[in-house]
């Protein structure tokens, strides 16, 4: 789980309740059969607000969150459903199902989001592709109970005739990975002497293991070619599929969610028009792309099946030895593609030399208020969009008919000054102030002192929508505000 994802729980207000379920600051270290480190994947840049790498058990966390769901005041839940039908028109979405019991019942929407898996009955109803490809190789996923093991972190064993991953999870949980070659029966691999013969690989006693559950996977690397059709959008593994070397399938599912809910939200509030909806494909396909792509390339690198990619892991091993820039990159996550949206939802204009960081998350620092101390960015900005200026009032640079057009979109407007400005004497002459004030401990500062502007509007999912100078505030946000059918 990353901070993206950590970040989208605290948004969704369920962080506090996810905390105890995972394992922070998760290190990948990738050794040889020798034993020797050839990479280690260790970032520790908090720029968003929570570590980037954390272990976690994923039914502990669906738990949570379909407890938060499940009490909602506006939400039903329904379990064991079938879907057997989905019709659209004009005006919403039908979908016919099937209980447990066979009985048959109608749900009608606006919309409907469609994350119904791999095998998405949804997709194929709407005729979607999903192209890609399975890999023949397939991998044993083992899960005990008691830690035989014990050491933190998360380790792959590369090089030998049998790949191995071996990974710390919250709750003394050890999860064991192996390659399963093609020729291997599944079933013996899964119980009796096959599975005790792999667990001796890294057990000195696998008799006393505690084993949950082992069970073959095979990775798919797959790419819907629509994530929308009408008003029925493709979520999660509906929409992609990619192998789970980067751990990135359920983030990109996290990333999908957050993407379209706010979207959704301010389609059916009335405050924008069904044209930002199409932002969510333009948005979010190229990168859950890149995502397989780096998952791929990923699983070459543990795994490699053909001599060419043999060499190319060779090469990649020397070039992370000789390069000490190389293996930084590496073990800062820096390989990671992060979000960087050029269609959809933004307006990027280049007006020098800067680069734009529109497109990109905004950083999440800790923040003090004229209220509180200590405090998370996103605590003081809500759930909506935010207009920020640095030690200006954002709002004086626009004319009257786009800050009402901002109030009615639910933008909340702040000034950011240095933490050593937020004095009483400052409080006090901003009390007719339209902007809530943000007193900056360094991280801000530094944020605008590489950007191409001073007032920045930022998303609910805190994607940078636009950076101008105060002389094109005007123009800029006028057209996101165009662009995304607000009125």
């Amino acid at each position: 789980m990353d901070d993206e994802t950590l970040r989208t729980f605290q948004a969704a207000g369920v962080v506090e309740d996810i905390l105890p379920h995972i394992t922070p600051d998760h290190r990948m270290i990738m050794q040889n059969m020798k034993g020797e480190t050839l990479a280690v994947i260790d970032p520790r840049d908090r720029s968003f607000g929570w570590p980037k790498r954390n272990g976690f058990i994923q039914p502990s966390i669906d738990a949570v969150l379909f407890e938060k769901l499940a009490s909602h005041e506006l939400v039903t839940t329904r379990l064991g459903m079938t879907a057997t039908n989905l019709a659209q028109d004009a005006d919403g979405v039908t979908i016919t199902a099937n209980d447990g019991d066979g009985a048959g019942h109608e749900f009608r929407a606006q919309y409907v989001v469609a994350a119904d898996g791999g095998k998405s009955f949804a997709r194929r109803q709407l005729n979607i592709e999903f192209p890609g490809k399975s890999e023949t190789t397939k991998w044993l996923v083992v899960d005990l109970r008691n830690d035989p093991i014990g050491t933190p972190d998360a380790l792959s064993l590369t090089g030998g005739p049998r790949p191995i991953i071996s990974i710390m999870l919250p709750r003394g949980i050890r999860r064991l990975e192996y390659m399963v070659d093609p020729k291997e029966d599944e079933t013996q691999v899964t119980s009796g002497p096959g599975l005790r013969a792999l667990l001796n690989l890294m057990l000195d006693d696998p008799d006393e293991a505690d084993v949950i559950r082992a069970r073959v996977y095979t990775h798919h690397a797959r790419l819907a070619t629509s994530f929308r059709i009408g008003r029925v959008f493709l979520a999660g593994d509906a929409a992609h599929l990619m192998p789970v070397w980067q751990g990135q399938g359920y983030n990109s599912g996290i990333r999908d969610a957050m993407n379209l809910a706010w979207k959704l939200a301010a389609v059916v509030r009335g405050t924008a028009g069904d044209q930002l909806l199409d932002s969510y494909e333009a948005e979010r396909r190229d990168h859950a792309s890149a995502m397989i792509d780096l998952s791929v390339t990923a699983g070459e690198m543990i795994a490699p099946r053909t001599l060419v990619k043999k060499i190319r892991r060779v090469v990649g091993v020397q070039v992370l030895r000789l390069f000490p820039a190389a293996r930084r990159f590496l073990a800062a996550g820096k390989h990671k593609p992060m979000p960087k949206y050029t269609n959809g939802a933004v307006v990027a204009v280049d007006r020098g030399p800067i680069p734009t960081p529109v497109g990109r998350l905004f950083i999440q620092p800790t923040v003090d208020t004229a209220q509180a101390q200590g405090l998370l960015l996103d605590e003081v900005f809500g759930t909506d969009f935010a207009l920020v200026g640095w030690s200006i009032d954002p709002l004086a640079h626009l004319s009257a008919t786009t800050r009402d057009a901002l109030v009615r979109a639910g933008v909340r407007s702040f000034r950011v000054v240095p933490l050593q400005q937020l004095d009483q004497a400052v409080i006090d002459a901003a009390r007719d102030d339209p902007n809530e004030l943000i007193g900056d401990h360094g991280p801000l500062q530094a944020w605008f002192s590489a950007a191409p502007g001073s007032i920045v509007l930022i998303r609910p999912d805190r994607i940078i929508a636009t950076v101008s100078g105060p002389q094109h505030a005007e123009a800029d946000i006028t057209t996101l505000l165009r662009r995304i059918g607000a009125n």
